[in-house]
């Protein structure tokens, strides 16, 4: 009589968990592929929609339906007190599953204090880098989200008493559709800021 072989519990969670792994290399991988590959593509190009000039409010006019902004959009800060921005992107109904968010701020009015990605719907971090008046931050996810989603917040310490800052999408900024990896940014909102005592 044959005996049945049984395939143990722990060698098949072992092979799923080497799959996730990959799964997410692949897309780590891709995620800094192509933001670095139109980064470069880009380079010395009219800054339109995913080059968009340091504006508040830019638009692009490549079909898309992808925008990316902050929250909140306008606000006083007194000095010495920290800002958090939530950094949202909205895709509509199309569905993604990359995003990259690059930022600048004013030195002389604020410090970076921190990236936090708590609760973000790309779970997978791909780039994760901000200081000196810049930040970037390039998001993934395996399971592509339509409609408004947190990619990551980011807290400022206010460290001027007047004037006004704008923390705004810089070069590089996008928004990727997983059906056909078309990048489809089209709008960035960014925020304006006064500082007071």
């Amino acid at each position: 009589m044959a005996k049945a072989h049984k395939k143990s519990s722990g060698s098949a969670a072992s092979n799923n968990s080497k799959w996730v792994g990959i799964i997410i290399a692949l897309v780590v991988i891709a995620v800094v592929a192509f933001f670095a590959m139109h980064s470069n593509k880009n380079k010395g190009e009219p800054t339109t929609g995913l080059n968009a000039s340091n504006s508040s409010n830019s638009s692009s006019t490549n079909g898309g339906t992808g925008t990316l902004s902050v929250d909140p959009s306008n606000q006083s800060v007194t000095s010495g007190n920290v800002l958090t921005l939530s950094l949202y992107e909205d895709s509509q109904a199309d569905a993604v599953n990359a995003v990259q968010t690059n930022l600048t701020y004013p030195t002389d009015k604020f410090d970076l204090v921190k990236i936090d990605t708590t609760g973000s719907a790309f779970a997978i971090k791909a780039q994760q880098d901000g200081g000196g008046g810049t930040i970037k931050i390039a998001r993934g996810t395996i399971n592509p989200v339509t409609g408004k989603q947190l990619v990551a917040k980011v807290q400022l310490k206010a460290k001027a008493s007047s004037g006004t800052a704008d923390v705004e999408f810089a070069n590089g900024s996008g928004i990727v559709r997983s059906s056909d990896n078309k990048e489809i940014l089209q709008n960035t909102n960014g925020a304006t800021f006064t500082l007071t005592q």
